[in-house]
């Protein structure tokens, strides 16, 4: 019998484990959707930066990021406040763009990359290389040297950049980064984990009930 009540309290102390090392959830997400028609985002953070407007052309639903060398503007830049989201700690961003004619240049010369920082002036990690057209999804984790400081802040910044002239440009007609870590402690509780721990505790009551059980005959 004893032997039954340490298997139980082995099957407790494994659940518990696992719902407490339970793999980063979804904690919230931030989308901007670029472009002059109604509920979209005009602007980018470049207009603090450049007033009047940066280079870029407005759309009715995206805007042409374009690689421009001109004094009086500069590329674009956008800002997501993710201090208002409750989380105990974010393990991962995920960041994922809506775009398209990013590599339309004669034999796909065009190339473009996804930054990702925490303040315009300081620049940011390269994220990836854009395809053709989107969606298309990046991680930004601990592995990027500016992720520390992004959760300092409380903002995450989105760049691009190319090296292969100021002609290059495309459409970017979205932006969504999702963060990804352990709640903040007045969130309700997932329910895979309480399952969990709901069924290693069922598992010890059918062993004390079949102890006293025992005990009776």
């Amino acid at each position: 019998m004893k032997g039954n009540l340490r298997t139980a309290i082995a099957v407790v102390s494994f659940f518990t484990a696992a719902a407490v090392q339970a793999a980063p959830v979804s904690l919230g997400t931030i989308e901007h959707l670029y472009g002059t028609d109604s509920g979209r985002q005009l602007s980018s953070i470049m207009d603090i930066y450049h007033p009047g407007g940066n280079c870029d052309a407005a759309n009715a639903t995206s805007l042409t990021v374009k690689a421009t060398s001109a004094s009086s503007c500069n590329r674009f830049a956008d800002a997501f406040d993710f201090s208002g989201i409750s989380y105990d700690s974010i393990d991962h961003f995920t960041i994922t763009l809506g775009f398209s004619n990013a590599r339309n240049q004669v034999f796909g010369v065009e190339r473009w990359n996804a930054l990702g920082g925490y303040n315009y002036t300081h620049g940011g990690d390269t994220l990836g290389t854009l395809n053709a057209s989107g969606p298309q999804s990046f991680t930004f984790d601990s592995s990027d040297s500016r992720f520390a400081n992004v959760l300092d802040t409380e903002q995450f910044f989105l760049f691009f950049s190319t090296s292969l002239g100021s002609s290059m440009q495309f459409d970017l007609s979205s932006a969504r980064l999702e963060l990804f870590g352990t709640p903040g402690t007045t969130a309700v509780p997932e329910p895979g984990p309480l399952a969990l721990i709901s069924l290693s505790l069922l598992a010890l009551g059918a062993v004390r009930r079949t102890r006293r059980s025992g005990d009776r005959a």
